[in-house]
């Protein structure tokens, strides 16, 4: 539920129990209204491609369902449940995007050493990302590795934005400071690991 505009002590207007982002933010409902609408009228190479826009309009559904699944669902489920409703997110907007297929170069298996080009889809195939070792007891700990094909790199192409780098291990709690919110946790000890 949005917060309520409420008075402080002190007489003065202020959003109870908002975050300064919220303030310029359409609520919840809202942008998933707005995003429904596009589900009747696919943009971009969906919009001249039955295969893409199909889709779109499946992925789009599939993401707002697994969000307000998890929203009601207990903390060991709800990780998996925005995990994929991300997954179906990234597809959605790969099948949109007029940057795909795109070309790339990746490591050739069979002669190692040497790079081969590969042709970014946009149906993309496989999480992009691997978490090898995840037997430490800390999340924070926890290392993330991007993969050369996958959604990960798939929708920062689609988007044309950089992606972690695959030869990179990353650990989680350098990751941590991206998500907005963490940002306002008050100090360093919010940091999982």
């Amino acid at each position: 539920m949005r917060a309520q505009f409420a008075r402080d002590q002190q007489g003065e207007a202020g959003f109870v129990g908002m975050k300064m982002r919220d303030t310029a933010m359409p609520s919840r409902a809202d942008a998933w209204r707005s995003l429904r609408g596009l589900r009747v009228s696919p943009p971009g190479a969906a919009s001249t491609d039955r295969a893409r826009a199909k889709t779109f309009q499946m992925a789009l559904e599939q993401a707002q369902q697994l969000m307000d699944a998890a929203e009601s669902a207990g903390h060991a489920t709800r990780p998996i449940q925005l995990f994929y409703a991300l997954s179906q997110a990234g597809r959605a907007i790969a099948a949109v995007s007029t940057r795909l297929p795109s070309n790339a170069l990746i490591p050739d298996k069979g002669n190692p050493g040497s790079m081969i080009s590969f042709t970014v889809d946009w149906r993309l195939r496989g999480h992009g990302v691997t978490a090898p070792g995840t037997s430490v007891n800390r999340i924070g700990k926890v290392t993330v590795q991007a993969d050369w094909t996958g959604l990960l790199p798939g929708v920062a192409a689609a988007l044309g934005c950089a992606c972690l780098a695959p030869e990179d291990k990353v650990k989680l709690r350098d990751l941590w400071p991206l998500i907005w919110e963490t940002r306002f946790a008050g100090g360093e000890f919010d940091r999982p690991g």
